[in-house]
């Protein structure tokens, strides 16, 4: 007997698609402001005292939508959120900012600094990986319903068994 039980969805195919894609809008407003915005700032700002101007400067370029945080440790934070009035639903970029000992911008330090690279590298790895679960949704649905089927046949077995079980991969949201 074959089941017919579906996975459970929070959204159907076309709202899932509509908040992947806003997210990735979002990703690529970040990415952008780093290219865009970010890039030629540090290099305006390049050997010239870190204080309150830089961050100005960035946020000059900024929405209601948009913040940006000031520095922390060694990196900056910009914020973009699905509207202004939405605090839980947003994505960021963590950007890199070195300093000499006396406190001077470093550009060339904070664009090849190994950390903000893969932070950066990082960034763009999950955009495109946002973007395949919209190229790829039918066939990720499918391999769902085979693991809902799988779950079922496994939840027949008797728990003397299971318990006997110890399975490696079981939390597969690696």
């Amino acid at each position: 007997m074959k089941n017919t039980k579906q996975p459970r969805i929070k959204l159907n195919k076309q709202s899932f698609i509509e908040k992947v894609e806003n997210q990735i809008e979002r990703r690529n407003f970040l990415l952008s402001f780093y290219n865009d915005i970010y890039l030629p700032t540090l290099q305006k700002f390049n050997g010239k005292v870190y204080n309150k101007r830089f961050i100005n400067a960035l946020r000059e370029y900024a929405d209601e939508s948009t913040c940006i945080y000031e520095l922390e440790n060694n990196y900056i934070r910009v914020q973009r959120s699905r509207d202004k009035f939405s605090y839980t639903d947003y994505d960021d970029i963590y950007i890199i900012l070195e300093l000499s000992s006396d406190n001077r911008i470093d550009a060339n330090a904070s664009i090849t600094h190994p950390i903000g690279q893969k932070w950066l590298t990082s960034f763009q790895e999950y955009t495109d990986e946002l973007r395949s679960t919209i190229n790829n949704y039918d066939k990720y649905m499918t391999i769902a319903e085979e693991l809902q089927e799988c779950i079922d046949k496994y939840a027949k077995i008797p728990s003397a068994f299971r318990e006997n079980i110890e399975l490696y991969n079981k939390f597969y949201l690696k």
